[in-house]
């Protein structure tokens, strides 16, 4: 009886680790990374817009940059940003310089760019509205953390 019992726990608990992984539970990986992560920060990054009229065509960026180097942080970018609730992760992808700790400082930053008008390659398209904010990232903490960026005209 035990030696059914025995393979069956096993496979049992090497699924539940491996689902662990697979929803980015294990490490404090994010979900759908891969390869070693040094820490990650899950982030809801609440976007306020300005009020309309907008231009015709727009194109909304939200990101988040390291303040300095060697934090191991990359600049990270939200895949499909809009007004509301978006989803940004921040993940280490390099060990942290020597000393400076869990913690890393970045810019948030939500920006509207106006589309309408064609523009030659390499021309920089004017900013409709943005707004950014310091962030102190703790990669000890597991908990979703909410930034709120109100978005303005310049």
């Amino acid at each position: 009886m035990t030696k059914l019992l025995s393979p069956g726990l096993l496979c049992l608990a090497l699924l539940a680790c491996a689902g662990c992984d697979l929803l980015g539970m294990g490490n404090g990986n994010c979900p759908g990374t891969m390869g070693s992560r040094y820490g990650c920060v899950r982030l809801i990054v609440v976007i306020d817009a300005p009020p309309e009229p907008w231009p015709q065509r727009t194109i909304f960026d939200l990101r988040a940059a390291p303040v300095r180097e060697g934090t191991g942080l990359n600049q990270d970018i939200a895949a499909s940003p809009n007004t509301g609730e978006n989803r940004l992760h921040l993940a280490r992808h390099d060990p942290p310089y020597r000393g400076t700790g869990d913690t890393a400082t970045v810019w948030i930053q939500a920006s509207i760019y106006d589309d309408s008008d064609p523009r030659p390659i390499g021309e920089r398209l004017p900013v409709f509205a943005a707004d950014s904010a310091l962030y102190l990232v703790d990669f000890n903490r597991s908990r979703v953390d909410t930034v709120r960026l109100t978005l303005r005209r310049p």
